[in-house]
């Protein structure tokens, strides 16, 4: 059975250097691994040094790792294609309100994401998973993402708009409500009702097909492993807390938390003893390393989870070998 991890938390606390390392090490240890990047910015291919496209292929220098780079509109035409007829899809990839949900909207590249790491699973093709989630939310909006796409596509207010699901709807709407919505909109001067209509008509088409893969998606989230990566700052240490509080709420288990660029422990003590010029910036850094210090333990004795702790580096690592030395050295991967 496949193995997933969702690497979360928020933009900039280095999330895609941890979910390249996870994947990297879980590679070097033999099982055949796909790290995905959800986050629209080619981090992923930065940290690795590679170049990602849409569809998984391999890592250079690591015989069991490939890596992929989500096309958030190419996956949701392939979800319609999947799930409506060709005529039905063929209208729907067209409508710019259905580009827009693909392209722009953070549910809707979450939800296609999730199709596409339900698939890689499916397949049988790799061990472990290992998403880069985006960082809206602090990855709160990738887990939430089925039931938001379910809701859109089923809600009442969809049911409303288009009606019963009726044999020949299609057929009645072109007759009935297609030349009122053309007459309005030469008045307005465009397509924009014709457009929605067609949009809300078709988007229902899909039910069945959206509403069955997003309960496969959604389960598969509830099991996943979860990784929330934060920096010793307040900002960034909420984003965590929130994603423990909501996935206490859906499992035991609060995922792994890793504080990351956090200053040693031995520099609080670095300016002991010593005078002349450097005293004063010595005792300002040894000062951070103690606030990075007591955050660290302030998080752990108010959520009851020990981070682990990736220190500060000059220069990350690069490289598969680098990336995966990196993670081996907390335990993160067992």
């Amino acid at each position: 059975m496949t193995g997933v991890t969702l690497v979360m938390g928020s933009g900039g606390v280095g999330k895609t250097t941890v979910a390249a390392g996870v994947a990297a090490l879980s590679a070097r240890r033999g099982a055949r691994t796909l790290v995905i990047t959800v986050d629209p910015a080619r981090r992923l291919a930065d940290a690795m040094g590679v170049t990602i496209g849409n569809e998984p292929g391999p890592v250079p220098g690591s015989a069991d790792l490939d890596a992929a780079m989500l096309d958030a509109a190419a996956a949701w035409e392939a979800i319609v294609r999947a799930h409506a007829d060709p005529s039905t899809a063929k209208r729907l990839v067209s409508n710019p309100y259905f580009r827009a949900i693909a392209e722009r909207f953070p549910s809707g590249q979450a939800y296609a994401a999730g199709e596409e790491v339900l698939r890689h699973a499916q397949s049988g093709k790799y061990a472990r998973i290992v998403v880069d989630t985006p960082p809206i939310e602090g990855g709160l909006a990738f887990l939430t993402a089925p039931e938001r796409i379910r809701t859109l596509v089923a809600g009442r207010a969809l049911r409303v708009l288009t009606g019963p699901r009726l044999p020949g709807r299609r057929f009645i709407y072109s007759v009935t409500a297609r030349p009122a919505l053309k007459i309005a909109d030469s008045v307005l001067g465009g397509r924009l009702l014709e457009d929605v209509a067609e949009f809300l008509l078709d988007l229902s088409a899909i039910y069945p097909g959206v509403v069955r893969q997003s309960r496969e998606v959604e389960a598969l989230f509830a099991s996943a492993a979860i990784v929330a990566v934060t920096t010793p700052d307040p900002g960034p240490i909420a984003e965590v807390r929130r994603v423990i509080s909501e996935r206490i709420g859906v499992t035991d288990d609060p995922g792994t938390v890793v504080f990351n660029r956090v200053l040693p422990q031995a520099w609080m003590h670095a300016s002991a003893g010593l005078g002349g010029s450097l005293t004063s910036n010595l005792t300002r850094w040894a000062t951070e390393a103690g606030r990075h210090d007591a955050l660290r333990r302030a998080f752990a004795s108010n959520t009851g989870v020990v981070p682990l702790v990736i220190p500060w580096l000059a220069e990350p690592p690069s490289t598969p070998e680098g990336l995966a030395d990196l993670i081996d050295a907390t335990g993160l991967v067992s």
